[in-house]
């Protein structure tokens, strides 16, 4: 009897292709498992499934994905201002201010166990840890990026309008917002890489106009992505 052998790739949008080759190297059969993020066009899903995500208590896990359409987000303590409610929205497990999500962002998603040997004891380090791995897949990009040198007033209802220093600015406007919320055994990092400006997605009244986001770097999505990933 002929053996056959199992090889695996992954291509480009982080699917897992299966192939069943022969013994003479003729490939016999292939199976795409599709990126369960994929499947989803809407905030609602992609924030459940980090919930689920978490519920499931990996020692860590970290996602990195392109986001689909133009939507809003909000945190658990927040309610959305019924003007935006025509958007696609969701709410977030963690905190942090209202985001507008751009088709082409990057999004986060990263679960660790509390006492993971590998990370940080404190909480803002853990944190401080995907921001330098963010920051250090920007820079292997082409794109340097900073903390925000002048904190400013501060609007905890809107991601754009108030310092963490957990963030990373270009060109003086924040790109990567990160945000934190954990459970007795768990915690949840949720944060996004804006690539799109918000201008380009959304028609935004004047009372929002000072939390578009509009400098942002020209740089490959794909090749970002296999940075985050590596």
């Amino acid at each position: 009897m002929k053996r056959s052998s199992a090889q695996v790739y992954r291509s480009e949008r982080d699917n897992l292709v299966l192939m069943l080759v022969g013994e003479s190297g003729t490939m016999v059969s292939m199976m795409v498992v599709v990126n369960q993020r994929d499947l989803f066009q809407s905030a609602a899903q992609h924030m459940a499934y980090d919930t689920q995500q978490l519920d499931r208590q990996p020692d860590w896990l970290a996602e990195y994905y392109r986001w689909p359409t133009p939507s809003v987000t909000y945190t658990y303590k927040q309610t959305l201002p019924p003007e935006l409610a025509v958007i696609d929205h969701a709410q977030r497990y963690t905190g942090g201010g209202m985001v507008f999500h751009c088709p082409g962002d990057i999004v986060v998603c990263c679960v660790a166990v509390l006492d993971h040997p590998d990370l940080p004891k404190k909480l803002k380090d853990k944190v401080a840890v995907t921001q330098r791995h963010i920051q250090a897949a920007l820079a292997r990009c082409g794109v340097t990026t900073q903390l925000n040198p002048d904190a400013g007033p501060r609007d905890l209802m809107f991601c754009q309008a108030y310092h963490s220093p957990y963030e990373l600015y270009y060109h003086g406007q924040k790109i990567v917002a990160l945000s934190l919320r954990c459970t007795r055994t768990h915690c949840l990092i949720q944060g996004i890489i804006h690539l799109q400006p918000t201008r380009r997605w959304f028609s935004l009244s004047k009372g929002y106009e000072s939390v578009a986001v509009h400098r942002v770097p020209d740089v490959d999505v794909n090749a970002l992505l296999a940075q985050l990933h590596a």
